[in-house]
């Protein structure tokens, strides 16, 4: 139910697998945020994250609290624009005329897969509900590593459009910025994602060179 809790369970996952570090993490949008916390609390446990790489996240200031606002433009992006609806449309709507006009857009856009079972559609729509939750009830604290970002050209919310999406008071250590093509929801699809592997690939190598040069001072 909570953000804190979620980054927790990764963290336990990851323990498992990789007991001790060095841990790279990466994660995009609210996994961007949970990538966050994640190193947060690997850092308390002694364990700081070699590598924190987020993908288009934005971040509240100092003193503030996410709102629905924050993220109701990113998810009109999920929906080509002959399809997409305004903020006060989408606003406007009870729980329920929100669900009946995600199933009919998303079915036209064939966006997901959906089926015959109400049960399961709302299903997606309580995740996306909790998620929410978990989202506006999350108050970060600063993490004292460096964060990577990687951020759309097409802001998405007003937090995509602060210099370096609103980390620069969370991240301690200092942000390393890349900017990619495209849009928050397709970044992961072509011809973006092309030139977002290479961009992580060649921070990756840049870590690896950096760290072997350490190692062996």
């Amino acid at each position: 139910a909570r953000l804190e809790e979620m980054a927790a369970d990764y963290v336990t996952e990851l323990r498992k697998v990789q007991p001790a570090g060095p841990y790279w993490l990466l994660g995009w949008s609210l996994g961007g945020l949970i990538v966050f916390e994640m190193a947060r609390q690997l850092e308390a446990q002694g364990e700081p994250p070699a590598l924190v790489t987020i993908i288009d996240a934005g971040m509240i200031k100092p003193g503030e609290s996410f709102s629905a606002d924050d993220v109701a433009p990113m998810l009109l992006q999920l929906f080509p624009e002959d399809l997409r609806p305004s903020e006060e449309e989408l606003k406007s709507l009870s729980a329920d005329q929100q669900l009946d006009f995600f199933r009919v857009r998303a079915e036209r856009a064939r966006l997901v897969a959906l089926n015959d079972s109400p049960i399961e559609d709302q299903h997606v729509f309580q995740v996306f509900q909790a998620n929410m939750s978990a989202l506006t009830d999350y108050h970060p604290q600063p993490f004292g590593g460096k964060l990577t970002l990687f951020r759309a050209r097409q802001d998405a919310t007003p937090m995509h459009r602060e210099p370096f999406m609103g980390w620069r008071p969370w991240a301690l250590g200092g942000i390393e910025e890349h900017r990619i093509e495209g849009e928050h929801v397709n970044l992961f699809r072509e011809p973006f994602i092309g030139q977002l592997a290479g961009e992580i690939e060649m921070v990756l190598r840049n870590h690896e060179t950096t760290a072997s040069i350490a190692s062996s001072e």
